[in-house]
């Protein structure tokens, strides 16, 4: 819907093209939650480690991994910030930023969920984070599509 709202109210080719790559991004989530790809990864893994007589040493793979996880989840954030200090004078880059914001999220949520460190699994299901991220960025995105579309009925602020 942003992505078509884009296109009618003239706004710039990049937007129509982020909203696209944003949509498809959470379709893929979908279908992987649906068909349970993450599991399916992380147990293939799993027996590949075991198989070979690796896997007493997940842990050494496993914190380094979490922490590079997060790091980038760090710098995303901080890229974010310094670009939403553009982008926040203008409605329609406002929502989009934001909608880009929560599938970076999901996607340095679905790389923790994968590696599935015992302290980020204690955090994600131990205190059922999972369940409220989760659904929380995808109702973000969706969110932020229907707001980018009011807003460039209103006004054609390019971004």
């Amino acid at each position: 819907m942003a992505a078509a709202r884009a296109a009618h109210a003239g706004q710039t080719t990049p937007d129509r093209r982020q909203w696209i790559v944003c949509c498809s991004l959470f379709i893929l989530f979908a279908i992987s939650r649906w068909l349970d790809l993450e599991h399916g990864v992380h147990d293939a893994v799993r027996a590949l480690f075991e198989k070979g007589g690796l896997y007493h040493l997940r842990q050494a793979i496993q914190v380094p991994l979490a922490v590079l996880a997060m790091l980038c989840s760090v710098l995303v954030a901080w890229y974010w910030l310094n670009r939403w200090l553009v982008v926040r004078n203008y409605q329609s880059g406002r929502y989009l930023h934001i909608a880009q914001a929560a599938a970076a999220g999901m996607i340095a949520l679905i790389c923790l969920r994968m590696i599935s460190w015992h302290q980020s699994d204690l955090l994600l299901y131990g205190w059922r984070l999972n369940w409220i991220i989760d659904p929380a960025l995808s109702l973000i995105v969706g969110w932020s599509a229907l707001r980018y579309r009011a807003v460039t009925k209103i006004s054609n602020h390019p971004v």
